[in-house]
């Protein structure tokens, strides 16, 4: 249970991180 919690926050985190990515070149190429 423990591993598979951890491995869905890194799923979770990892998406995340990914949007503010693509949200920061969004941003950066139509201001």
């Amino acid at each position: 249970m423990i591993l598979h919690a951890a491995r869905t926050v890194r799923e979770i985190t990892a998406l995340t991180v990914r949007k503010i990515i693509s949200y920061s070149y969004d941003l950066q190429y139509y201001p």
